[in-house]
């Protein structure tokens, strides 16, 4: 039983990224054409965290295929942590965009 929940809970990171290519092209094509709009910080805000997000899950990515092969002496349980934080802090930033959007 805790194999099965440790394989969803792997799929959580991977899950957010998708969510994160989804949600890409629709926050981009949002964002206000004035920096001096209300709601411009938000926008802001969630587009930025949308490209640090996907940049740092591909980089997290290739150095778990490179460790998963033994090419670099990185435990891939650090990586599997890094993974966890990043999507942490991109669920984090979203809910800060998303607030400062609505509010």
């Amino acid at each position: 039983m805790a194999d099965i929940g440790e394989r969803i809970l792997g799929w959580v990171s991977h899950l957010l990224l998708a969510v994160a290519l989804l949600l890409y092209v629709p926050w981009t094509l949002g964002i206000p054409g004035t920096a001096t709009a209300d709601y411009a910080d938000g926008w802001y805000i969630g587009f930025y965290a949308l490209n640090i997000f996907i940049a740092v899950y591909a980089i997290l990515g290739v150095l778990g295929v490179v460790s998963r092969f033994g090419w670099l002496p990185i435990p891939f349980a650090w990586i599997r942590t890094s993974l966890w934080c990043s999507a942490g802090a991109f669920v984090l930033a979203m809910a800060i965009a998303v607030f400062a959007v609505f509010n």
